[in-house]
């Protein structure tokens, strides 16, 4: 069986959303959550693929919302946190790929 794992919310025009709430208990559990994702999806080198996680994370969290962080883009998040995360945006086995690993 296949079952859709990304909703978009789609507004009629003329109408705009009310951006999400930023609460540090929010904030909190969706860190966490991302933190996790990193440590399971790791490879044995320590990196994950950022579409990859931003997968699983949907799939563990359908309402995952970007703004809930402050950010627009996944790589904002991660870049914005280079003291807690590395990003690699080359490697040979996949060119255009972007690899997150956790900082030790």
């Amino acid at each position: 069986m296949n079952a859709c794992n990304e909703f978009i919310h789609i507004e009629p025009a003329g109408k705009t959303r009310a951006e999400p709430r930023k609460t540090p208990e929010t904030r909190n559990k969706t860190e966490i959550l991302i933190e996790k994702a990193v440590d399971q999806l790791a490879d044995t080198s320590g990196w994950v693929m950022l579409s990859q996680l931003v997968q699983y994370v949907r799939q563990v969290k359908p309402d995952f919302d970007l703004r809930e962080l402050g950010v627009k883009k996944p790589l904002d998040y991660f870049t914005n946190r280079k003291d807690k995360y590395s990003v690699q945006k080359e490697r040979e086995d996949a060119p255009s790929a972007v690899f997150i690993s956790k900082r030790k």
